[in-house]
């Protein structure tokens, strides 16, 4: 499976309320190809590429463990540090085996401080809803598009549904957005809705209908030897 930005990422741990960015030291990677890459995985390492900004890409190569570890916290925005140099780096893409459970291979973005980049960010559902019998609270949406400076990115977007009575819905638009970033998504994107789950049936409208009820009329069968005209035959 392939993780991008058009997925959920995994939340940030902690209380961070914005993008940190992570050390994590790789290597030049010279040779390509896919037996390169199964030597290198037995290795313990991964391939990557580093492009963006108009420059050419640069093929690396990671420690597997350590980036999954890094990635497994939320973490998005890497110091990749190549010899004497550091580069800034943007996780976009994370590709794993068929189970999931192990990254083959990652993509990262350049970024430049003076420069926004569009991001998916995940939403944080906080409070409750009132109890109403049979309403139901669903998260339609898990994350939003944003876009804002490098170092603005928020860890987590808060979604206050506290005051939501139903028949209400929040969409995108209506978020309380960290100082700096801007909504790059549908703001008519829904992202929670509180609604019964089957609308009741009014008192009126049950009375209604039982006052207004006919009865069955149900026909008396006739005996086999009554004619039409009830009578029997002789």
């Amino acid at each position: 499976r392939s993780l991008d930005e058009s997925e959920p990422w995994p939340v940030a741990r902690g209380r961070r309320r914005e993008v940190q960015s992570v050390a994590i030291p790789v290597e030049p990677r010279e040779k390509c190809g896919s037996a390169e890459a199964r030597r290198m995985r037995r290795a313990g390492r991964i391939p990557a590429i580093l492009y963006g900004l108009d420059r050419p890409p640069l093929a690396l190569s990671i420690e597997t463990r350590r980036l999954a570890a890094e990635v497994n916290k939320g973490q998005r925005m890497f110091d990749l540090q190549l010899g004497d140099k550091t580069r800034v780096g943007l996780l976009k893409d994370l590709q794993y085996n068929s189970l999931g459970d192990t990254i083959l291979h990652a993509d990262f973005n350049r970024v430049d401080d003076a420069t926004p980049v569009s991001i998916v960010v995940p939403l944080e559902f906080i409070g409750h809803p009132s109890e109403v019998s049979g309403a139901s609270l669903e998260h339609v949406s898990q994350d939003v598009t944003v876009r804002c400076l490098p170092r603005k990115i928020p860890t987590l977007i808060s979604v206050h549904q506290s005051h939501l009575e139903v028949g209400d819905h929040i969409e995108a638009g209506q978020l309380e957005l960290p100082e700096g970033v801007e909504l790059d998504d549908t703001p008519t994107k829904t992202l929670v809705t509180f609604h019964y789950r089957h609308r009741p049936v009014e008192a009126g409208e049950a009375e209604e209908g039982e006052e207004g009820a006919e009865p069955e009329v149900l026909t008396e069968r006739r005996s086999d030897d009554e004619g039409e005209g009830g009578k029997k035959e002789g």
